[in-house]
């Protein structure tokens, strides 16, 4: 991108990624800044979700419910479509959304478990359950607002489970939230499980 937009001025470059570190390492060590600009195209609305809910004819609370899963991720809601239709029992519903959380919670569990696997230090575990105390209780984790003891602990954790898409880290903001709501459910029970 550098040779490219920089030193050869050959063209201007475009690149879509989910991968919130590469986009980091591109923006910010890539020093970037200055050219680039990084724009986050996030899972829609809320409302955004429930009308396309409404529209696969799912009801009330089976949207109440699948929006308290998965949120707006339209991938999610289109997945939950293809394993349940609306006509089918809410209990298949609920069975089905909660194996989705417990598969989203053994994802977390294994990585800690693994931790070497994954070159993840001994305490990942305590590190991931402070990230999750404050996503569950602001929303976000703000990697800027904490000490540089605790950045220089806390963020090579952060990296791993961004990689893995469990996390998703904006780098203009420093701001770490959830890649999408069953990864909040699934932090949820980790921290009653635990």
């Amino acid at each position: 991108c550098v040779s490219l937009t920089k030193e050869t001025h050959l063209s201007h470059v475009v690149i879509l990624t989910s991968n919130t570190i590469f986009l980091n390492r591109l923006y910010n060590d890539a020093k970037l800044k200055a050219t680039s600009d990084f724009v986050l195209i996030d899972h829609p609305d809320i409302k955004v979700a429930r009308k396309l809910l409404e529209d696969l004819e799912y009801n009330n609370e089976q949207i109440d419910l699948i929006i308290e899963y998965f949120g707006s991720a339209i991938s999610y809601l289109l997945y939950t479509y293809m394993m349940v239709k609306p006509t089918e029992p809410i209990e298949k519903l609920k069975k089905f959304l909660e194996e989705e959380k417990i598969n989203a919670f053994r994802q977390i569990n294994d990585m800690i478990i693994r931790n070497e696997k994954y070159n993840l230090p001994e305490d990942v575990d305590e590190i991931l359950k402070e990230v999750a105390k404050e996503i569950i209780k602001k929303g976000a984790y703000y990697i800027d607002k904490q000490d540089k003891k605790t950045q220089k602990r806390v963020m090579p954790v952060i990296d791993v489970f961004c990689e893995r898409e469990i996390l998703f880290f904006d780098p203009k903001t420093g701001i770490i939230t959830p890649n999408s709501r069953i990864y909040l459910k699934a932090m949820e029970e980790l921290i009653v499980y635990n």
